[in-house]
């Protein structure tokens, strides 16, 4: 377990590359945050992208490999607490995607 501190972003959001942990899942539980933008995808592809904001109650377990975003705060810094296995030095993969665009409906 760690603690992470996340600088806040403004919508929308460009996103140019997914990161992924091939051997372990990897948990996002904010203690101090307003709305976080949560983005996964089931493949490199924006057509398997999905994108939604969680409150400061919600914590998130994103899945073994399973592609995602980097940690994304809305309106104020955010500080999480993280639970993540490593296996070893290898367990993130960073891979460049198609720059698409995350905006929010109104």
């Amino acid at each position: 377990m760690s603690t992470t501190h996340a600088a806040p972003s403004e919508l929308p959001v460009w996103v140019t590359e997914f990161e992924r942990h091939p051997y372990s899942s990897q948990t996002f539980l904010p203690l101090v945050v307003t709305r976080w933008l949560v983005i996964v995808a089931t493949s490199l592809d924006v057509a398997g992208v999905r994108a939604f904001v969680a409150g400061p109650g919600v914590g998130m377990t994103v899945g073994r490999g399973v592609w995602h975003h980097g940690l994304t705060v809305l309106d104020a810094s955010g500080h999480f607490a993280v639970v993540m296995g490593k296996a070893d030095a290898s367990d993130t993969e960073v891979a460049a995607v198609q720059p698409f665009e995350v905006v929010a409906d109104p």
